[in-house]
C-alpha cells in the first residue's frame, strides 16, 4: 500500500520519505534518481526508493520482484521466492517436509528381531538385547532424498527429528537386535547414502548414541543393576580402545563416568573397584559416556556420528560384546581382563553369545587381519 503524508511518498520497503513531485517526475521518466514503482505478487503498487529498487530480485515462481532481504531463499532450488509463493507453494524445503518431527516426538517403539530370535523367545522367555540408535547430522533440513527413503519405509525402522544442537536432522531408529541390524544392513546402507545425497555430514560434534534395553540385561532389577555395573567396568577398563572406536575423545556431552571419582574414601587401592563404579554410575548425570538416568534403557553417548555402514555396525557389535561379557563374566574377571581377551572372545562365539553375528566389522576396525 502506498503511504502518503502531505506532499511526500514513503518507500514501502525501507520507510524513506521523498517529495511527491520528485517521485511523480521519476515515474514519468523525467528523473530516475529517487523513486520507482514496483508491483508485488498480489498486484499492489509499492513505491520504492532508488536503493531498494536496485536491491530487487525476481521471485523464482511468479516472476514478480521482491526485496532481496525479504525473499525466502531455497538452497536446493538456488532461487529466492516472494512471500506469496512461499506461503502458497511451500517453497521452503526446510520446513515443508512432513517426515521431519519436532524434538519431542516419541512414537511407540517397534521392536525388531529375526524370526529365529522370535522362536527362541517363545521357548525360553528370555528378552533379547535391543539397540536403538540416534545419528545426529550437520548440513541443513532440506532432505528430499532422506525423507523419500523414510516415507517409502513408512517410518518402520527410522524416523527423523529436529535437534537444536546440530544443523541437520537426527535419524532415530526403532530398537533392533544385532542380528536384525545385520539382516537389514543393505537397507541401512541405502538410508545412509540418501543422507549423503542430501549433503548431510557428521562434522566434529555430532553424536552417535545407542540405547539398550535394561530388561535385556536380566530378569530381576538386582541382576540388571549388577550387569549395568559390569558394562561400565568393561568400558572403563578398555576405555582407550573404545574411544578409538568412538573416533573422538571425551567431551562435555559424553564425560568419562569415573572422572572425579578417584578419591571416594572407600579404602580401595585400585582406581576401579565396585565402590568407584557404583558412584560413577550416577555422578556424571545424563551427559556421561554411559548414561544411566533413563528408566528403561542405558545410553552409550561416547561415539561420534557416522554415515558409514561399517562404523555403525562395528559400534553395535562392540556394544553387544560389552553386554555379553558383562552378563557372563564376574566383575573381578572384567577388571583383570586384557583387550586381547575380548578380541579372542569375538572370534570364538561361545554359546551364550546371544547372536549369530561374526563380529567382523568390529574386528576389522582394530585389526583387518582378524576380520
Amino acid at each position: 500500500m502506498t503511504t502518503q503524508i502531505d506532499e511526500t511518498i514513503q518507500c514501502e520497503w525501507c520507510g524513506r520519505f521523498t517529495d511527491l513531485e520528485e517521485w511523480n517526475n521519476s515515474r514519468e521518466g523525467q528523473d530516475v534518481s529517487y523513486m520507482f514503482a514496483n508491483y508485488d505478487h498480489y498486484g499492489d503498487t509499492q513505491p520504492l526508493c532508488i536503493d531498494c529498487y536496485n536491491s530487487r530480485t525476481d521471485c523464482g515462481e511468479c516472476g514478480y520482484q521482491v526485496y532481496e532481504y525479504d525473499g525466502h531463499y531455497c538452497d536446493r532450488h538456488g532461487e529466492s521466492f516472494c512471500e506469496g509463493c512461499y506461503d502458497d507453494s511451500h517453497y521452503s524445503c526446510e520446513y515443508s517436509n512432513e517426515s521431519l518431527h519436532d524434538y519431542g516426538y516419541r512414537p511407540t517403539p517397534l521392536f525388531k528381531r529375526t524370526q529365529a530370535q522370535t522362536e527362541a523367545y517363545s521357548r525360553t522367555g528370555d528378552i533379547p538385547l535391543y539397540m536403538g540408535i540416534e545419528l545426529e547430522t550437520e548440513g541443513s533440513l532440506e532432505i528430499d532424498n532422506l525423507a523419500d527413503f523414510i516415507e517409502a519405509d513408512g517410518e518402520n525402522h527410522f524416523y527423523l527429528k529436529e535437534d537444536s544442537s546440530v544443523s541437520g536432522p537426527e535419524m532415530v531408529s526403532h530398537p533392533m537386535t544385532l542380528d536384525y541390524w545385520e539382516e537389514w544392513s543393505d537397507s541401512l546402507k541405502e538410508l545412509l547414502n540418501s543422507a549423503k545425497n542430501d549433503s548431510l555430514h557428521t562434522g566434529n560434534s555430532a553424536g552417535y548414541h545407542v540405547h539398550i534395553n535394561r530388561d535385556g540385561l536380566g530378569n530381576t532389577r538386582g541382576r540388571q543393576a549388577q550387569v549395568e555395573t559390569n558394562v561400565l567396568a568393561v568400558l572403563e577398563v578398555h576405555w582407550d580402545k573404545f574411544i578409538q572406536l568412538a573416533r573422538r575423545s571425551e567431551s562435555h556431552w559424553a564425560r568419562k563416568n569415573t572422572t572425579g571419582t578417584t578419591d571416594l574414601g572407600c579404602g580401595c587401592s585400585d582406581h576401579l573397584c565396585a565402590g568407584t563404579l557404583e558412584t560413577a554410575k550416577m555422578r556424571q548425570g545424563r551427559y556421561s559416556a554411559l548414561n544411566f538416568s533413563n528408566p528403561y534403557t542405558l545410553e552409550f553417548r561416547l561415539w561420534r556420528s557416522t554415515l558409514n555402514r561399517k562404523n555403525v555396525l562395528a559400534t553395535l557389535q562392540a556394544i553387544h560384546l560389552m553386554v555379553a561379557v558383562a552378563k557372563h563374566w564376574s566383575l573381578t574377571q572384567i577388571l583383570d581382563s586384557k583387550w586381547s581377551d575380548l578380541m579372542t572372545l569375538s572370534i570364538g562365539m561361545p554359546e551364550w553369545w546371544g547372536t549369530t553375528s561374526d563380529m567382523s566389522q568390529f574386528r576389522e576396525f582394530f585389526d583387518p587381519d582378524l576380520a
